[in-house]
């Protein structure tokens, strides 16, 4: 009883001690915490829409280039990708683009293989010519800027406040991105870079039921390359 008597008094003076501590540095301690707290709700606040917003469903292709210039030529009919070239590309008197599928899911671009046409010395320059894409050849895509689960392909200035959409969605320093309401997916190149300095054009969405062949041909061709 004494024992149980003695416990009480020690929990009672402990409390009275940390409560009086408390009220002699409660500035100290508000100053302490309320930083840490607000960074928290901060964060929480901030990543809530994007929490609310269904990830995007459909992958998409885009050529990159140095600057841009008039050796490209883009074609889509009938959900079908044509890229022309013209010889003063594949002489490389202009550059050559290069072409990315950026899979929505892993959020990482894969590079597609483009395959150079052998052209004849008499050639033209103005001719131009089509490149051969075996990876896309079952490939359908959507060109619009708006994809089919309400995404758009969106072109950030690094000094803006917002996002800025193009009618053509080309890109020269700008960071190429998708978005919809508030979440905001960052496009970065194969080796996580972003495209600041490069030019960059926006083809399309791929329509899903092709996402798997495209894929599994980009592997099929990378593995025959080993």
């Amino acid at each position: 009883m004494a024992f149980a008597l003695e416990c009480e008094k020690y929990i009672d003076a402990s409390k009275k001690a940390m409560y009086k501590i408390f009220k002699k540095h409660l500035v100290l301690i508000v100053g302490i915490f309320l930083p840490v707290f607000l960074t928290l709700l901060f964060g929480i606040v901030s990543l809530m829409p994007t929490l609310l917003v269904k990830p995007p469903q459909c992958d998409l292709l885009y050529l990159i280039s140095p600057y841009p210039h008039d050796g490209v030529t883009l074609e889509t009919q009938n959900s079908k990708l044509k890229i022309w070239i013209t010889p003063a590309v594949i002489k490389g008197t202009l550059p050559m683009p290069r072409l990315f599928l950026f899979d929505v899911k892993a959020k990482i671009s894969i590079e597609i293989p483009l395959k150079l046409p052998h052209l004849p010395k008499q050639t033209s320059v103005n001719q131009k010519e089509l490149l051969n894409i075996p990876a896309l050849e079952d490939l359908q895509i959507d060109p619009n800027q708006k994809s089919k689960d309400g995404y758009k392909a969106t072109f950030f200035f690094p000094t803006d406040n917002g996002l800025t959409p193009f009618a053509f969605l080309n890109s020269h320093k700008r960071n190429f991105t998708i978005t919809k309401d508030k979440n905001v997916i960052h496009i970065f190149d194969e080796a996580n870079n972003s495209y600041d300095y490069k030019f960059v054009k926006f083809i399309g969405w791929i329509l899903p039921k092709a996402k798997s062949e495209v894929a599994k041909n980009v592997s099929n061709q990378e593995a025959n390359k080993q």
